[in-house]
């Protein structure tokens, strides 16, 4: 003859008896007790299912106090995790009413990073009434963020192109490069920020490449170039930078001032002016005899030239043949690589014989 009670009504029970010959027993009383034949509720809010979590914190709500629960880490694949299934036993403050809202539990396990779970909470109230069991399929941890490195270009390099060497140590979520000018010409479109996008955030390394969203730069501007980035898990790179890179797409200048082309002469000299350093400056001398025979010299600077005027016969005086006709060509590039036009003499004729009368 079980009672119709209330599901979460507090009731007193008393308990009195009689015997056969009518004797009433004494009364015993117990009070507050809970009827409760509702099954707690747990709602897990992080980590998300098939997820990529930086943190082992957890966030997750109670319908009501716990008596007991308990956290579940099954292994299912990635990286081995021999040691799994981990369980932690939830302590009082962690099974109160309400929200528990990016908690580090404090039995929390040492899970192994890039290993795949599956990740559940039970629990049962204080009637005995037992949560279902709620999960968070295919939950991957990583606590380590991405390490970037710039290859090229380096710090105070002269660049004419916008090509990038670098590595990412992971897949990357998302990315950035950027341009800031630091000096030279005035660039008021800097700083230039790059989203970095598909085969560009790959864990690998990666060019020289021009980048799927390239920066308008200023020809003749000073930049740092600064590299960041965040892994699925949205563990935050450290700052990769590199400093002083000039960008400069204008050749240098290599001009002739003597002698002229088509002359007679007994000089071996050329005096030329540079507009900038020049790297790999080299002079050729191509002579031709009467009868077609080839007479070349070469010469080869192995310094930087720095921008100014110069004489040749200060590096060389070369053995150029009597009766020959050369063509002299002066070449070089700057310190970003661009070629100079070369500045060219032609039918420079050598006289080394006398007159006679």
């Amino acid at each position: 003859n079980a009672p119709p009670l209330i599901d979460g009504g507090v009731y007193t029970i008393a308990y009195i008896g009689f015997d056969p010959a009518g004797n009433e027993s004494n009364q015993i009383i117990i009070g507050k007790i809970l009827h409760d034949i509702t099954p707690p509720e747990i709602t897990i809010t992080y980590p998300l299912p098939r997820s990529i979590s930086r943190t082992s914190a957890v966030t997750y709500t109670l319908s009501e106090n716990l008596h007991e629960g308990q956290f579940k880490w099954m292994w299912l694949g990635g990286v081995e995790d021999t040691l799994a299934p981990y369980t932690a036993t939830l302590i009082a403050s962690e099974r109160t009413l309400g929200d528990h809202i990016e908690i580090e539990l404090s039995n929390n396990p040492t899970v192994v990073e890039n290993a795949l779970y599956t990740m559940s909470i039970t629990g049962q109230d204080r009637a005995g009434n037992k949560t279902k069991r709620a999960f968070v399929p295919g939950l991957q941890y990583d606590f380590t963020p991405p390490e970037l490195s710039i290859i090229s270009p380096r710090d105070r390099d002269a660049i004419n192109q916008k090509q990038i060497h670098f590595s990412n140590s992971e897949l990357l979520e998302s990315a950035q490069m950027i341009w800031r000018r630091t000096s030279g010409k005035e660039d008021r479109g800097a700083p230039h920020t790059i989203d970095l996008v598909n085969d560009e955030l790959l864990g690998k390394e990666l060019g020289p490449l021009a980048l799927s969203n390239t920066p308008n730069l200023i020809n003749g501007a000073v930049y740092s170039l600064l590299y960041v980035a965040f892994d699925p898990a949205g563990n935050q790179s450290d700052t990769v930078r590199v400093d002083h890179i000039l960008y400069d797409v204008t050749p240098p200048t290599i001009v002739i001032t003597y002698p002229e082309s088509n002359i007679f002469t007994t000089e071996t000299k050329v005096n030329f002016d540079v507009s900038e350093d020049i790297y790999h400056f080299n002079i050729d001398w191509k002579g031709e005899g009467t009868v077609g025979e080839s007479h070349p010299v070469n010469f080869n600077q192995q310094k930087v030239l720095s921008a100014g005027s110069y004489n040749s016969d200060d590096w060389i005086v070369p053995e150029l043949k009597d009766g020959f006709s050369y063509t002299i060509s002066l070449n070089g590039i700057d310190r970003a690589g661009n070629v100079a036009t070369p500045a060219e003499l032609t039918d420079i004729r050598i006289d080394l014989t006398p007159p006679e009368f």
